[in-house]
């Protein structure tokens, strides 16, 4: 009976540390246009903009390249 109360206790405290910290929202993706470059986006309460989920090739290319 201890050494099944001494795990319940394991279990409980890991579940309560593992638990994720702040407000828990949804991620919503929005089409946005920023700086020329069009593609699905989120917004980022931290940084309070909005971060492409993936920069499309070409664009990437033409940024490295200096053409934009």
């Amino acid at each position: 009976m201890t050494k099944w109360l001494a795990m319940m206790a394991i279990l409980f405290s890991t579940q309560a540390i593992s638990s994720p910290a702040g407000l828990s929202e949804p991620l919503i993706l929005r089409q946005v246009t920023l700086n020329g470059t069009v593609g699905p986006a989120y917004y980022s309460r931290i940084e309070e903009g909005y971060r492409f989920v993936s920069v499309p090739k070409a664009e990437e290319n033409a940024r490295l390249a200096g053409m934009r």
